[in-house]
């Protein structure tokens, strides 16, 4: 009920099939940085949905921005629908990344929407991406973070199964109006024990992007890579990964490292071989 009136939102489950998805524009959309599109075999396919996971602070929402970045650059148009972070702190920290968050917003390329848990249910919230989608054209659609969505919908309304169902169902929605999904998730280990996610969501991804905190030589450094990807093929090798000034920075394969997902890497027989021949 609002001033308009009533309003009923039915449940939506729209159809899908392998079938559907051949017909779809699959081409890839380039993350803008080099070496990620290198990792991705060309990039993030359109009409798909991405799981970026990782740690608090490892960069991925700041990843997922750069597939933005590179939509406005097209002229298309992408949403964020934030659920942990206000528009004004995600301003803020994009433009010292050299992502024009602002610059986006004015050119009609980004909006950045606020959930509130007061003011929608899921079903509402699938029914505005929805809206959104149709009306605007918008490409690309952001979820940040899934972790918050089920934590904010969570209760004696709502399980985590009927939780997943609503992103699955969103997620096909998507996909059938030639719109691409990204969706932010947020492990609890720094380093550790390695997991994809804390929900049980991976199956609805098509693409699996990892960042990963790792402790070397007496230091913290971040890892990216990708774990998963369902319409093309993708390089398997972790690669060092930075933010800086000028964005987001990635080294070469580390292929002298050995247990990078455990947080605790070891040189290879390789690589002390290498660390060897450069002390001598």
């Amino acid at each position: 009920m609002d001033k308009e009136g009533m309003k009923v939102y039915p449940s939506l489950n729209p159809d899908f099939s392998p079938s559907a998805r051949e017909k779809t524009d699959n081409a890839p959309i380039s993350s803008g940085v080099p070496e990620i599109d290198k990792m991705l075999h060309g990039g993030i396919e359109k009409n798909t949905s991405t799981i970026i996971t990782g740690p608090t602070g490892s960069g991925k929402t700041s990843l997922g921005l750069t597939f933005m970045k590179e939509a406005a650059g097209r002229g298309e148009r992408s949403v964020v629908y934030l659920l942990e972070e206000s528009p004004e702190v995600l301003k803020r920290r994009s433009k010292t990344i050299n992502i024009p968050v602002e610059e986006m917003i004015e050119n009609k390329n980004l909006q950045l929407i606020t959930v509130n848990r007061g003011e929608l249910t899921p079903e509402i919230f699938v029914h505005r991406v929805k809206k959104e989608v149709e009306e605007n054209d918008t490409k690309l659609v952001m979820i940040d973070s899934v972790t918050a969505f089920n934590s904010l919908f969570l209760d004696e309304n709502w399980n985590k199964l009927d939780l997943r169902k609503v992103l699955d169902s969103l997620r096909k929605l998507l996909i059938n109006n030639n719109a691409t999904l990204l969706m932010i998730n947020e492990i609890p280990n720094i380093t550790g024990d390695f997991r994809v996610t804390d929900d049980q969501i991976s199956y609805l991804a098509d693409n699996i992007i990892i960042l990963r905190y790792i402790e070397l030589s007496g230091g913290m450094q971040k890892a990216i890579g990708v774990l998963k990807k369902r319409l093309s093929s993708f390089e398997t090798k972790l690669r060092e990964f930075e933010i800086s000034k000028y964005g987001l920075e990635v080294g070469e394969p580390m292929e002298d490292l050995s247990g990078i997902l455990s947080g605790n890497p070891e040189l290879t027989s390789e690589g002390r071989s290498n660390s060897n021949k450069k002390e001598g």
